[in-house]
């Protein structure tokens, strides 16, 4: 069984400002004009990243550090 083709991430260069499409085994380079410095979008798609217990973050200090 083959492995799925890489998924392509799209990047904003730094200097021109061009949209780069991207794989995994490509280099991170503009293609318009060379530059090594490359943004990554924003994505759509809502993230989940696991917290469940809201109710345990303080705010007051402007960080949102633990309450223990």
């Amino acid at each position: 069984m083959d492995p799925p083709p890489p998924e392509a991430v799209y990047y904003i260069c730094g200097d021109c400002g061009m949209e780069v499409q991207l794989k995994s085994n490509d280099v991170i380079q503009c293609r318009e004009c060379g530059y090594r410095i490359l943004y990554k979008k924003r994505t759509r798609r809502i993230i989940d990243f696991g917290l469940t217990n809201v109710d345990s973050l303080d705010y007051s200090n402007g960080r949102g550090s633990r309450i223990f």
